[in-house]
């Protein structure tokens, strides 16, 4: 055949460069970081780039990382190019990285675009410091360019609008000052009003032990006074009436029967009541009974003058 004849293929000659090494992402990446923390900036663009260019772990960290080595190497095309992917993918909601590329787009002239990415952090965390000073430097940035002053103190308006805002400030301290000196004297007047009821209260008390030590007096004045020996204070009358009033603990002992006493000793004690003793030294005779002329007593021991009869009247 033909193609016998022409003889055995050539064999194919090698390529005339070697053939390309593969890359080691994550060791790139790791270098990229190296060379970025000792400031190498463009040997950290490199591996990063190589590191990013091979599917590295971390994308968004080896981006950042390669965003601030363009900004160190005023390379602000890049820089915005990688924190805008930075912001556009999973950073979209980090303050850190949407400020990088506010502040990357303030340096390529795009103040309307950097406006927009600091009022997007300012309404997350409404207090950045970072945040509030880039907004004042886009507004002096955008009014520049607009031929606008942006020195307040070269308008008049500026000078007055600064006075009053100073003015303002000085009448707030001042109203705090009143309020919190108001404060203070309240608290002081309380003070005060505690601090006499107490003492009214004290001197009630000395006033009430007063009294209390006058009525005792007069008291051991009227009735004479009361054994107190050495009682330590103790109310010696009211100890006394407590007594009085106790139950008894047991059964009373028995009481002795009355005496009966004489009719003769009754009848002295009844004349002598009625001033009538002379009637029993005179015989031992009974006097007729008063209101109604009644018989004589036999305990007499004899009959009245005059004829009584005799009998047994009481």
């Amino acid at each position: 055949p033909a193609d016998s004849a022409a003889g055995p293929t050539p064999p194919k000659k090698e390529a005339d460069h070697p053939p390309r090494a593969e890359v080691d992402a994550d060791a790139s990446r790791a270098a990229g970081m190296a060379s970025a923390a000792a400031g190498d900036h463009e040997g950290a663009v490199r591996h990063l780039t190589a590191a990013l260019g091979a599917g590295c772990a971390g994308k968004l960290r080896a981006r950042a990382a390669r965003g601030d080595a363009h900004m160190a190497l005023q390379q602000y095309d890049e820089a915005v190019a990688d924190f805008g992917a930075c912001v556009a993918g999973d950073g979209g909601a980090d303050a850190g990285l949407l400020l990088k590329y506010a502040v990357a787009l303030r340096f390529t002239g795009a103040y309307q675009e950097a406006s927009q990415e600091v009022e997007r952090v300012l309404a997350a965390q409404p207090g950045h410091q970072q945040a509030l000073l880039e907004r004042r430097r886009l507004k002096q940035r955008i009014a520049h360019a607009n031929g606008e002053e942006v020195n307040p103190y070269a308008k008049r308006g500026g000078v007055v609008e600064i006075a009053q805002g100073i003015q303002a400030r000085a009448e707030r301290t001042m109203a705090d000052s009143r309020v919190r000196k108001e404060e203070r004297e309240e608290q002081k007047r309380r003070e005060r009003e505690l601090e006499e009821s107490f003492f009214r209260q004290l001197e009630d008390k000395r006033q009430e032990q007063r009294e209390e030590g006058e009525a005792r007096a007069a008291h051991n004045r009227q009735y004479g006074p009361v054994l107190d020996m050495g009682l330590d204070g103790i109310d010696v009358d009211s100890l006394l009436e407590q007594l009085k009033n106790l139950p008894s603990a047991g059964p009373k002992p028995p009481q002795p029967p009355p005496q009966e006493i004489p009719a003769s000793h009754a009848l002295a004690v009844s004349l002598a009541l009625h001033g009538k003793e002379h009637l029993l030294r005179e015989g031992g005779g009974a006097p007729a009974a008063e209101g109604g002329g009644g018989d004589a007593d036999e305990a007499g021991g004899g009959g009245v003058a005059g004829g009584g009869k005799k009998g047994g009247g009481g």
